[in-house]
């Protein structure tokens, strides 16, 4: 594996690492840049990219791995090298150099002993290299100057040859697959073109269905495999994917190993798994592949007054706790031995604490994706389902789960599923494949379902539906993407997602029709969370509304503000807020972010109201003038505002849904503050 990274599964591995079906190991001393391209050429490894020593040897973008230590190859290249491939004898470099061994080429062979040029080279940076009828040929991504050869060139073993003129934009990937050749490129909605996906007919190029942003190709057991936005598989004649939502980047190389398929990329989630950059594919799921120890927080709920979070961590705060940990508003605490793998969701059923997810298994008892906390230990609830659980909430006295699975107890329930205290029953939800469900809530006594699905028990329902106990039906005309997540805010529905109408990522049902808040957002909404008598709302987003707000807001009903100096003061392009929460009076947000505008954070953080304990008038003293507004306070604790019942929650005790706990065991506490004991 090469990329841009210190290390692998927690071992010192700087750029490039070996995976021995076990643990992640270092090749040498690595390379102080980033590695583009691999490929074996003579029996060696070959790496190349943008780097320059390794171990203290000079290995100029180019280096060779003899099993003990990385050689170079001649002198190198004086550039970035970003695409490799063995032709006949010759090992074939591509990229942004402009010359080898003091000869000017961007397009260089290395025949074991020195670099040659090959012919003038191409105009454009070659991204791609593919053997198709025995001739090398190469995609080119140019700016600003043509392309005299077209997209696509072939080496007839003298010179470049054009084969087919110029393509709508620049080629990203080549393959050849049963025997013909393939094209992808273009940068993609958002980035100024549409994607494609062409083969060569002999004679020129044909059009074929793209499957979105797609950047690398593999064939696993005769099938094409596509990398990108998604991860999907040619049919044919059209895409099928394997796992969409690929969040935080998109998947950039594809390899076969051990009969799997290993993706790698800047994601850290594909198909509902958290990933850390790297996913295997056995033929029916995705699995992680063990990497970088990190923390991702995905979920959370306040259960006997504590706030739990759930994710893929395995300590909190230094506290051994793996995938769900308890706030005790003093430090974090595991539950047991906590669960095998993520923790994706999390709610309250019958009084106990419930958690959904890719977990299989609870000190090594069976459990598959969904258990319930005895205050001990965790059980399962049945036999469980097949695939992920994204999504919990009760309605009408059952648990309803939703995600990514087709079954549970061993009978088909398809993304959506009703637990009745003994067992699990079908809905009648999908019928279609990928229909997966990433949210549910209550709203209007119904239970609302939102995801990636266009119909929900045979019904229209774009991404959202509602049911009444029997019927599926929809909202509205639903919205235009996925919907991530859903609330009730002042007797609305609230949606969230990657959608753009109605409203801009986030909208409101009225029970009639979908309105915009205030103009949304500028980008994905992730998490919703009650928090008094606002709303707040977590996602990539800088603004909303004409508000700034890196990655968190607050909505009151009528217009946008900021949380403090939100999330992300120095914020990376795919920093973003995955769980909001409130909890005695403060905001709870976690995700993955650098700086909160007070100091650098990493996965979770929290914010206060610019208030203190027993300083009800918010005048930045504790004094005789807060004694008439504690007072009512008391009188009047369902009508105060968060930070109103923040600065009356003198003991610090909550209500069991984590809201401050204003009473008259909070009086005590208030004189001792009044008189300075």
């Amino acid at each position: 594996m090469g990329g841009d990274f210190e290390e692998a599964g927690g071992i010192a591995a700087q750029g490039v690492a070996s995976w021995d079906g076990t643990a992640w190991g270092p090749l040498g001393a690595g390379f102080d840049g980033s590695v583009f391209a691999l490929v074996v050429y003579g029996g060696d490894l070959i790496a190349a990219g943008e780097f320059s020593n390794s171990g203290g040897a000079t290995v100029n973008n180019i280096a060779r791995w003899d099993g003990s230590i990385w050689q170079p190859l001649g002198s190198g290249l004086n550039g970035a090298v970003t695409a490799l491939s063995v032709h006949g004898d010759d090992l074939i470099a591509a990229g942004w150099f402009t010359t080898a061994e003091d000869e000017s080429f961007n397009v260089a062979r290395w025949n074991g002993t020195n670099w040659q040029p090959m012919d003038e080279g191409l105009s454009g940076n070659v991204t791609s290299f593919a053997i198709y009828n025995g001739e090398l040929v190469a995609g080119e991504l140019v700016w600003g100057s043509s392309l005299p050869l077209g997209s696509v060139a072939r080496w007839d073993g003298a010179s470049w040859q054009s084969l087919g003129g110029v393509l709508s934009d620049f080629v990203s990937s080549l393959t050849v697959h049963a025997g013909e050749l393939y094209a992808a490129g273009g940068a993609g909605v958002g980035y100024g073109s549409e994607p494609y996906f062409v083969r060569w007919n002999g004679a020129g190029w044909e059009g074929l269905p793209p499957a979105g942003r797609i950047l690398c190709f593999a064939e696993l057991n005769g099938e094409l495999i596509a990398g990108g936005n998604d991860l999907t598989r040619w049919t044919g004649v059209e895409w099928e994917i394997l796992a969409s939502e690929i969040y935080g980047g998109e998947v950039r190389s594809l390899a076969i190993y051990g009969g799997q398929l290993i993706a790698g990329g800047d994601f850290y989630q594909a198909g509902g798994n958290l990933c850390n950059h790297i996913v295997s594919w056995n033929g029916e799921a995705w699995q992680t592949v063990p990497s970088n120890p990190t923390t991702y927080i995905n979920c959370s709920t306040v259960y006997e007054g504590e706030l739990i979070a759930g994710g893929w961590f395995a300590s909190a705060a230094g506290t051994s706790a793996d995938a769900v940990a308890r706030w005790t508003g003093e430090a974090w605490q595991p539950l047991d031995s906590g669960l095998n793998d993520s923790v994706l969701a999390l709610t309250i059923y019958d009084g106990d604490l419930v958690a959904g997810g890719s977990f299989t298994t609870a000190r090594d008892d069976r459990i598959n994706r969904i258990a319930r906390w005895n205050g001990s230990s965790w059980e399962p609830l049945g036999s469980g389902v097949n695939n992920n659980v994204f999504a919990l909430a009760e309605y009408g006295g059952d648990l309803f789960a939703g995600g990514a699975f087709t079954t549970a107890d061993d009978s088909e329930a398809r993304y959506l599923a009703r637990w009745d205290g003994s067992n699990w029953h079908s809905v009648d939800f999908a019928v279609n494949t990928f229909n997966y469900v990433y949210a549910l809530t209550v709203y209007d006594g119904e239970l609302i379902a939102g995801g990636l699905f266009t119909t929900a028990g045979g019904a229209s329902g774009n991404r959202i539906a509602r049911w009444n106990g029997t019927n599926w039906q929809p909202l509205g005309s639903g919205v235009s993407a996925t919907v991530k997540a859903l609330a009730v805010f002042k007797g609305e529905l609230i949606a969230g997602g990657w959608f753009a109408s109605p409203g801009s990522y986030i909208a409101r049902w009225n029970g009639t029709n979908w309105h915009s808040l205030a103009g949304g957002t500028d980008h994905h909404v992730y998490t919703l969370a009650n928090y008094g008598a606002e709303l707040i709302v977590g996602g990539r987003f800088e603004t909303a509304g004409s508000v700034s707000a890196n990655l968190v807001a607050r909505w009151d009903g009528e217009n946008w503000h900021t949380l403090g100096m939100g999330l992300g003061e120095e914020a990376e392009p795919n920093d973003e807020i995955l769980e909001v929460v409130g909890h005695d009076g403060e905001v709870f947000a976690a995700g993955r972010f650098g700086n909160t505008g007070t100091g650098p954070w990493l996965d979770w953080a929290r914010w206060s109201p610019n208030c203190v304990r027993g300083d009800l008038n918010c005048d930045l003293t504790v004094d005789v003038a807060d004694v008439p507004v504690f007072v009512d306070a008391l009188l009047n604790s369902a009508a105060i505002d968060a930070c109103q019942a923040y600065s009356a929650n003198l003991n610090g005790d909550v209500l069991s849904d984590g809201t401050p706990a204003v009473n008259g065991l909070d009086v005590q506490a208030f004189v001792d503050v009044l008189l300075g004991q």
